[in-house]
């Protein structure tokens, strides 16, 4: 198909779509609706008209920034081609335009044109601002949708040109080259990493924010960017992000709430790096300001705080400890019960870093009343979060500490393991079978110590009907499950001359078989 039916048929798809007024008025409303947490899913990848209006106009008439037909593009295409500069501003400036569009640019026509790589080069005009600034954004909006369409920009060699361009005299550029990089490392961890490897980047971004003309949408943008070095996984190596710290600690005392709440989206993400960014971000003294955030009101705050805490407290034992110094417990005590399930599951799951911790770190929680609060949860909340607690409280468990399984055992965990045998998780359901495991053998071990005849951990599994379901699991097709199950029943659930079939009673309601306590 040539290109003239390629514009033909194009027209023909879209000439029924409803009014720009009426998609903008959509798009806002979209907007609005998509919280700034799902960092994945901002709308800011093309840069439109809408957005620029809301800042600086570029030009005073308003006739100018009407988006030309897309039937002129073979027109555009041939201006940059010109000789003549000015020509090459005008076929510039208008694919920008049309790139511009809020709803299905025709970014596949363009590059199928071959302008790009005319326009790339107008990347260099560092003697026609104007002609550079536009060629800079047009690039920027051939990067916003899909992978195979900005792989096929970037091996047009912009990236080392945007970086140079963030360092440009004029901010309008400045910003539009930290908007194509945003773009581009935000597509996927390659991509991301090529723009990493530049050097310089991360310098030249941080220099943005002392110019005398930086504006908050220029802040905003820079921020953006910088946060997108710092996403996708795998995570990108430690080397080549870890200046960025004293930017996003500096940004966390910005009066912006959207630079603080980048900032915190960028920590959350920078945490999980390796246990040596641990150490960096404790070393930086910002605990203090995500521990506040807890408390916050603001989700979008509270959110990405309680990430980093339960980010910071999967590090060391000596790490741990060093988070636990900023008295965390009691807002995460709070968050538990939070109204959001993504609250109140990252809260447990900090919590099971603590529990997965020394046996001091574990005596912080048992001696705090969080465990009874666990446990009453357990019996109302979903499964995701009945799945993080079972984990916080297995912990605890394969410690193997008598006075803390004393404890547990107090607060029902026996009967907290035995629900959770039917979750729809195969390894909770491990999990579960192997803190079973360990109750017993410390049931075990009180019986024989106070030379009693009885097992209470067995009699206590037996009582809630877990016995049941453990025969059942020694059928599962999970080999490590059915090898637990069979464990349990061998040695600690039935008589010293067979096997206990659990659902065996006579008519009185006594087992047929005994189980051995």
């Amino acid at each position: 198909m040539n290109f003239q039916k390629k514009l033909i048929k194009r027209k023909e798809k879209y000439k029924n779509t409803s009014s720009r007024d009426s998609s903008r008025d959509k798009r806002i409303e979209m907007t609005i609706k998509i919280s700034k947490d799902k960092r994945e899913n901002r709308l800011r990848k093309r840069r439109n008209l809408v957005q620029i209006s809301q800042q600086k106009k570029i030009e005073t008439s308003t006739d100018q920034d009407e988006i030309p037909p897309v039937e002129d593009l073979p027109i555009f295409i041939e201006q940059v081609k010109s000789e003549e500069l000015d020509v090459c501003y005008q076929g510039t400036r208008a694919i920008r335009l049309l790139l511009s569009e809020e709803t299905d640019p025709p970014i596949d026509l363009i590059l199928e044109s071959g302008a790009p790589q005319y326009i790339a080069k107008f990347l260099l005009m560092d003697n026609y601002h104007n002609l550079q600034f536009e060629s800079t954004w047009a690039i920027s909006n051939l990067c916003s949708d899909s992978t195979s369409q900005t792989k096929q920009i970037v091996d047009l060699g912009v990236i080392p040109k945007f970086v140079d361009l963030i360092s440009s005299p004029d901010i309008r550029i400045s910003e539009q080259a930290m908007w194509g990089l945003a773009n581009i490392a935000g597509d996927n961890t390659l991509f991301r990493d090529r723009v990493l490897e530049q050097k310089n980047i991360i310098q030249n971004i941080s220099n943005v924010f002392s110019r005398k003309d930086i504006t908050i949408n220029v802040a905003k943008t820079a921020s953006w960017a910088l946060s997108n070095l710092v996403e996708g996984v795998p995570r990108p190596k430690l080397e080549l992000v870890k200046d960025v710290v004293p930017i996003f600690k500096m940004l966390l005392n910005e009066d912006s709430l959207d630079l603080v709440i980048d900032a915190c989206w960028a920590f959350s993400k920078i945490c999980q790096l390796n246990k040596e960014i641990i150490n960096i971000i404790l070393a930086s003294d910002i605990i203090p300001i995500f521990v506040d955030y807890l408390s916050a009101e603001n989700i979008s705050l509270k959110e990405p705080s309680i990430r980093i805490i339960g980010a910071l407290l999967s590090g060391n034992h000596l790490q741990t400890e060093k988070v636990l110094e900023y008295q965390i417990i009691d807002p995460l005590k709070v968050l538990i019960s939070d109204k959001s399930v993504s609250i109140r599951y990252k809260a447990i799951w900090a919590i099971s870093n603590i529990t997965a911790g020394s046996l001091e770190q574990i005596k912080k929680i048992l001696t705090c009343g969080i465990i009874p609060l666990l446990v009453t949860l357990f019996k109302f909340d979903i499964n995701p979060i009945k799945k993080e607690i079972c984990w916080a409280l297995s912990n605890v468990v394969y410690s193997e500490y008598e006075e803390n399984l004393r404890w547990l055992i107090k607060e029902g965990v026996c009967e907290l393991f035995g629900e959770s045998l039917s979750l729809p998780y195969v390894e909770v359901v491990q999990i579960a079978l192997e803190s079973i495991i360990k109750l017993l053998k410390f049931g075990k071990a009180e019986a024989e110590r106070t030379n009693s005849n009885y097992n209470e951990i067995a009699k206590k599994i037996i009582e809630i009907n877990a016995a049941e379901t453990i025969d059942n699991l020694q059928d599962d097709e999970n080999k490590l499950i059915k090898s637990q199950a069979q464990h349990i029943i061998a040695n600690y659930l039935s008589n010293n001359e067979e096997d206990v079939d659990v659902g065996q009673l006579n008519e009185s309601g006594e087992n047929k078989n005994t189980y051995e306590f």
